[in-house]
Order: structure tokens, then C-alpha cells, then sequence
């Protein structure tokens, strides 16, 4: 058998176990109903199909595959647990041939998405891949690269290929969220996930929301700020204690439009954790400078906790439980005006009052 059909062989074998700088002169482009590519044109071309394309370098030492599935109602999740499911898979199936390189979430064209380079020596020979899979609305995108040379994983002509690589799908719910601390089991998953996609609130890092973490008064006023177009105003006096920083713009703005107050004496505590209070009313002074408040009256007499809301807090509190952007907690008995804001409630208020004052 040549070896370059020894390649694409193994390439077949790797995308059956799967789930699913500029171009030269002479680069040829392949348009598909779901996808195009653009290869070299030494690149050997094999089409399998409208989804299948295959095709390999004429040194006969280097191939390359792009195959497209229908999800089919799969709630496939692009996340560090599924990449980890996947080497574990590649892992089990070559044994002591396996050589994991690089594992990483990666996105493209606004698609979540996973890259693993590996090698393996199952056929006598030692191939080098570079594995990239995406999930977008309706179908599962693979793409396989693999060498005799573990220096073409990282190549120029790999990556360039690579990024002319266009899906023809469209993104929306079905991307997920690649947080592995974000279960969908859990209570906060749904808001954590609209905040995620709408751009609010981002990870504490690319793997993980840490929802049970604190979240500051500064990224609050930073999140609704960017919701407002991240607009930089002027004629503001500024707080002693904010200048300079990442949030110094957002709360200039906030201050100027009557989000914020401050402290009374000057401060406005950019880095003190909010409390549940605290929010509320920031939320309903933002909703009054959106010109969607309305005075409302809420039954607080079942929280056993309302005593506890500051008399400032009051009235911004009771507008928040009557439009449900604050829920109770322990079965709806407290409100914990005083507890600091977690990030996952602090997501949670945010979506709800992104989702129901109209």
C-alpha cells in the first residue's frame, strides 16, 4: 500500500472514532452546501460527497479531511469534560501508540470548539494529527490534519488551510458554554449561558464561571455599562477611589446617569463585593435611567428576613421581588438583602432583569 493511502487510511479510522499568512497563487477553492476550504494546489483532491472532502499533499506524506454529521437532536456540548472524554477515547484505543501534544477549547467563527494534536504509531509508522471538531445549530464539523512530520500540526500551509475553512451554519443555542463548573443540572445553568452568549458576564477563566465566587461592584457597573455600548461621558465628578482602572469609564457613565451613588462620602468601593441589596437597587436605577420603571408592590411579608433591607434599599428591593429580578431563597422564605452576590446570582439577576422588564 502507498503511504500516502496509508495516511488517509488512518485518517479514516480517526474521524470513524470521532463523534461526529495567505494561500498560494495556485490555492483552489472548494465550496460546499454546508462549508468551503481552500487548499494548495498540490494538494491532491479525493471529494466524498457534498459533506466529505479528503485530499492530500503530493509528497504523498501529508493528508487532510473535513467531515460534516447532522447533530440529530444532539445535545453535544463542546466543553473541557467532553476533550477530555475524546483523549480518553484516543487514549484506549492506541494504548502506549497514543502521544497526546496539545489539548485546548478553541472557537471559529463564533463556534466553540475543541483542537487536539496527538501521534500515534498503531501502523509501524509514527503519524502526527491535529484533530479540530465543532458543533454548530445543525451539524457537527470535523477536521483532521496528519503528517509523518509533527512539525506540519503547527505549520503554516496547516493553519492556513485551516483558516479559510468556513462553516455555512448558523450559531445560536446550541453552542453551549465551555465552563466544566457549570453543570445543566444545575440551578444557574440557563442564566449563566445567556449571560455567557450575550457577552455579559464572561468565565473567571476559559474553563471555568466559578459561580459560587464573588463578584464586585466594579464588574457590575462594568456589565451594564457594556450593555449601554461601553459609551464614555464627560462633566462628572470622579470618586477618590476609581480612576484608572478597567471599570473607571463605566462608572463615570453610571454615576452621570444616576446607576450609582456611592458611598455619600466620596467613595464608591469599586472592589467591595455587592450585596444582594445592593444589586437590586443598581438594577432598578438603571431600569428608571432606561425608562422602564414602574412602582410596583410586593407581598414581602413572607421573607422573615425583609426587616434586614437598609431603608435606602427599600424601595428599590420591593420593585425587584414584584418583577422577579430578585427570587428568594430557602424556599422563597429570605431575600438575604445583606449576603453578597454570588456570580452565578449576580448572572441569574441580570438575566432576569434582561428577560423581563420590557
Amino acid at each position: 500500500m502507498k503511504l500516502k493511502n496509508k495516511i488517509l487510511l488512518s485518517l479514516f479510522l480517526i474521524i470513524g472514532i470521532l463523534f461526529v499568512g495567505s494561500l498560494t497563487a495556485d490555492a483552489k477553492t472548494y465550496n460546499k452546501s454546508t462549508y468551503d476550504v481552500t487548499v494548495p494546489d498540490d494538494y491532491v483532491v479525493v471529494e466524498n460527497g457534498e459533506t466529505e472532502f479528503s485530499s492530500y499533499a503530493d509528497n504523498g506524506a501529508t493528508a487532510f479531511q473535513i467531515r460534516v454529521q447532522d447533530k440529530e437532536g444532539s445535545t453535544i456540548i463542546i466543553t473541557e469534560e467532553y476533550l477530555d472524554y475524546l483523549t480518553e477515547i484516543f487514549k484506549n484505543d492506541y494504548g502506549d501508540d497514543f502521544i497526546l501534544i496539545s489539548k485546548k477549547i478553541t472557537t471559529k467563527d463564533n463556534c466553540i470548539g475543541l483542537e487536539l494534536k496527538f501521534g500515534e504509531s498503531t501502523s509501524g509508522y509514527i503519524y502526527y494529527f491535529s484533530v479540530y471538531q465543532f458543533a454548530t445549530d445543525n451539524y457537527a464539523y470535523t477536521l483532521v490534519f496528519g503528517s509523518l512530520y509533527e512539525s506540519y500540526i503547527n505549520s503554516s500551509e496547516k493553519n492556513q488551510i485551516y483558516n479559510s475553512f468556513k462553516m455555512k451554519d448558523t450559531v445560536t443555542s446550541s453552542v453551549g458554554i465551555p465552563f466544566r463548573d457549570v453543570p445543566k443540572t444545575s440551578w444557574y445553568y440557563n442564566t449563566v449561558k445567556y449571560t455567557y452568549e450575550n457577552n455579559l458576564i464572561s468565565g473567571a477563566n476559559e474553563y471555568e464561571f466559578r459561580p459560587d465566587a464573588k463578584i464586585t461592584r466594579g464588574m457590575i457597573v462594568t456589565i451594564l455599562w457594556r450593555m449601554e455600548g461601553s459609551l464614555k461621558v464627560t462633566g462628572v465628578k470622579d470618586f477618590t477611589d476609581v480612576n484608572g482602572q478597567y471599570y473607571y469609564d463605566a462608572v463615570r457613565w453610571a454615576a452621570k446617569y444616576g446607576v450609582v451613588n456611592g458611598y455619600g462620602d466620596g467613595r464608591f468601593g469599586p472592589n467591595a463585593n455587592i450585596t444582594r441589596e445592593q444589586l437590586a437597587t443598581i438594577l432598578c436605577n438603571y431600569a428608571k435611567y432606561k425608562g422602564k420603571y414602574v412602582k410596583t408592590s410586593a407581598n414581602t411579608s413572607k421573607y422573615k428576613d425583609w426587616y434586614r433591607v437598609s431603608s435606602y434599599a427599600r424601595e428599590s428591593m420591593n420593585w425587584a421581588v414584584s418583577k422577579g429580578v430578585i427570587t428568594g431563597k430557602d424556599n422563597g422564605t429570605r431575600v438575604d438583602p445583606l449576603g453578597t452576590a454570588s456570580r452565578a446570582e449576580a448572572a441569574t439577576m441580570i438575566y432576569n432583569y434582561c428577560t423581563k422588564i420590557k
